[in-house]
């Protein structure tokens, strides 16, 4: 009994060392494929280029409805992490291993900018742990405010249109301010 104990502590403690040399392994290749994102051009220029471009669309050019219906779908304690929702990534893991699928994103608004911004849209924990790396930075350079008004602009709206200034002009032909209630909610899958 005792010589099936110490080999059942042997493999409990390699399987141990083997989830660990794995999160080693993800959390470096992870932090390289962010190193050479950002090598080309830094989060705060590429954003910030978002930010000069015609029709860019602030924060107080939209209805609070929008914000607030963007906020309630995609990421609920928007104003209270700091770029990362580790309560978000925990219900993800545990719907994934239930589904035994990769579907379940756990993306915070700030991850999806950094995703949709630096990365390809391969699904892989590699790019994820980038992702948190990237929505580190954005939330060191950038306001809360700021960082809804660059989803605002480069979150695609279907039909062709990214941003909501061209997705408000597509649907309604209207600037995002005109935007009534309902054109701002219900067109949210719109607009």
């Amino acid at each position: 009994m005792k010589k099936i104990l110490k080999i059942l502590v042997v493999l409990i403690a390699i399987v141990i060392f083997a989830f660990i040399l794995q999160f080693i392994y993800t959390f470096i290749r992870g932090y390289s494929m962010y190193k050479t994102e950002i090598q080309e051009v830094s989060v705060k220029e590429k954003l910030s280029s978002i930010q000069s471009m015609d029709n860019f669309t602030t924060i107080d050019r939209v209805p609070k409805i929008f914000t607030d219906a963007i906020i309630s779908v995609e990421d609920r304690r928007f104003y209270t992490h700091k770029g990362i929702d580790p309560l978000s990534i925990v219900r993800a893991v545990i719907t994934d291993i239930k589904t035994h699928d990769f579907t379940e994103g756990g993306s915070t608004i700030t991850q999806q900018i950094a995703k949709n911004q630096f990365f390809t849209q391969n699904k892989n924990v590699y790019r994820k742990v980038g992702e948190i790396f990237v929505a580190r930075d954005i939330e060191k350079e950038f306001s809360k405010d700021e960082i809804l008004e660059i989803y605002y602009n480069t979150n695609y709206y279907g039909a062709g249109y990214y941003g909501i200034y061209d997705a408000a002009m597509g649907y309604y032909e209207k600037q995002p301010s005109e935007l009534t209630d309902y054109e701002a909610t219900i067109g949210r899958a719109h607009v």
